[in-house]
């Protein structure tokens, strides 16, 4: 993640160092934190969530403060929508405070209660999304949609990570696959991609037209989600018209032929 000022960029690695890129000088920071399960930055301060609690830091001081004890394991910790969530067993979702303070996230019980594996919070919406151990995904909300509030079957195997992005919904999993929804539409998902192995952390460009994610062997890809933009990719590789045939296949029939190159 970037700092405030986007000058230092702080990775977090599954054994408690912390590698910090500044002024093109890479930094290794041992936390002595044992088994972090995520990193956050809010304002100037840098946080770190084990399985037992959340720490706190001044970035570029390294002097950790014990902020939060949890009652149960934490399965997820990460930044969202400008506040900072914490997840655990049994569904249970909780926003930190930077004082060290939980607000319990409240809501209808949901079926086959499981670990929480990542949040996404749409504060314009109000619209809480969330992946769970068992591959599924549940977006929960006041609004009376049966679709919300009820597990999605998404993936196989744990998410990842998932971001909501106006009526779209993006999400990665353990089993290699980037998945993408069109909310409100309906509940199937297409995928964007798929790698061999884990895909274990996901983001959004600048301008939000490109997703990056990162995988089990080291690899950093891009890809984009929204229509206009792979459009607009497939089309600058294009050296020739679509035949009305492939026009068909590719595009649809449903809409009407045209030249996709200018003679």
């Amino acid at each position: 993640q970037l700092d405030v000022q986007g000058q230092t960029l702080y990775a977090l690695s599954v054994d408690g160092r912390l590698v910090i890129w500044h002024d093109g000088a890479v930094e290794v920071v041992p936390t002595r934190l044992t088994r972090p399960v995520g990193m956050a930055i809010l304002d100037d301060q840098l946080y770190i969530a084990t399985q037992q609690a959340v720490y706190c830091t001044a970035t570029g001081t390294f002097q950790w403060q014990e902020l939060y004890t949890s009652e149960t394991p934490i399965t997820c910790f990460q930044r969202s929508g400008g506040a900072l969530w914490i997840g655990s067993e049994q569904d249970r979702i909780m926003r930190l405070t930077p004082s060290g303070q939980v607000v319990r996230m409240e809501g209808k019980p949901v079926e086959q209660a499981d670990a929480v594996t990542a949040i996404h919070w749409d504060p314009s919406r109000q619209l809480l999304a969330y992946g769970r151990q068992n591959g599924s995904v549940v977006l929960r909300s006041d609004e009376q949609n049966m679709a919300y509030n009820r597990p999605i079957p998404a993936s196989a195997s744990r998410i990842s990570a998932l971001r909501l992005m106006g009526p779209h919904l993006v999400l990665s999993s353990f089993e290699g696959l980037l998945l993408h929804w069109e909310m409100g539409i309906d509940q199937s998902s297409s995928a964007l991609d798929q790698v061999k192995g884990w895909i274990y952390c996901l983001d959004l460009s600048p301008d939000q037209k490109l997703l990056y994610y990162g995988d089990q062997q080291g690899g950093l890809h891009q890809v984009a989600y929204q229509p206009d933009v792979m459009a607009a990719e497939i089309h600058a590789r294009l050296t020739r018209n679509f035949t009305p045939e492939e026009w068909e296949q590719y595009i649809g029939k449903g809409y009407p032929y045209e030249q996709t190159i200018i003679p």
